[in-house]
């Protein structure tokens, strides 16, 4: 039986299942466990970053897919600098492109995530997700785990490939254990659901 891929509100980033059940986000879990602070930092600073983020990530998509690029006229230095980084690690890895933005879930659960791509290397199958942050996190083996847990293919191996000029080739390829992954997705998601729980809890006692 085919199951039916929730719908997800690209404003909202909100999973839904097709009968409007909500659905927890790997984000949602890995961002109320581990807590960024952005305090003090300037919102354009953030939002330049997150636009770097998507437009490299649609170019080395279409790399990965179509086998070449071709960028915007005039396009933004920073985010060409890292394209080159990514194109460094595509010419020396040569993956085989499976898919991108794939939807994985679990009706179990109650979690939905978006991988960023599913490839083929050296005859293996890896989940693999590009970040352009400044510094490696170490929350990054708990999302993965998420998506480990719930992807139904038979899945080999899953990375970090972070892109950052730092970098002497401009790439780092960050590859996890996938049973350590999913263990800390699982118990993540169980203390996860610990705090919902208690925040519940609280909100009652005071009411």
């Amino acid at each position: 039986m085919i199951r039916a891929a929730p719908i997800l509100d690209p404003l909202t980033h909100q999973y839904r299942l097709l009968d409007g059940e909500p659905l927890t986000s790997v984000s949602a879990v890995v961002n109320a466990l581990i807590r960024k602070s952005f305090d003090g930092v300037n919102p354009a600073i953030l939002k330049n970053a997150a636009e770097r983020g998507m437009l490299l990530e649609e170019y080395a998509t279409d790399l990965l897919r179509d086998g070449y690029v071709t960028t915007r006229p005039n396009e933004r230095a920073d985010v060409i600098e890292r394209l080159e980084g990514f194109e460094r690690w595509w010419m020396f890895a040569k993956p085989t492109f499976i898919d991108a933005q794939r939807m994985v879930f679990s009706e179990i659960d109650k979690t939905a995530g978006t991988e960023d791509w599913l490839l083929k290397l050296e005859g293996k199958y890896y989940i693999v997700d590009c970040k352009c942050t400044a510094q490696a996190e170490r929350a990054w083996i708990l999302q993965l785990g998420g998506y480990l847990t719930m992807d139904t293919l038979p899945i080999d191996g899953a990375a970090v490939l972070h892109v950052n000029p730092k970098y002497r080739q401009g790439y780092k390829w960050l590859e996890y254990d996938p049973e350590e992954a999913m263990m800390h997705w699982q118990r993540g998601l169980a203390w996860y659901r610990s705090l919902q729980m208690l925040r519940a809890e609280t909100v009652n006692e005071s009411e």
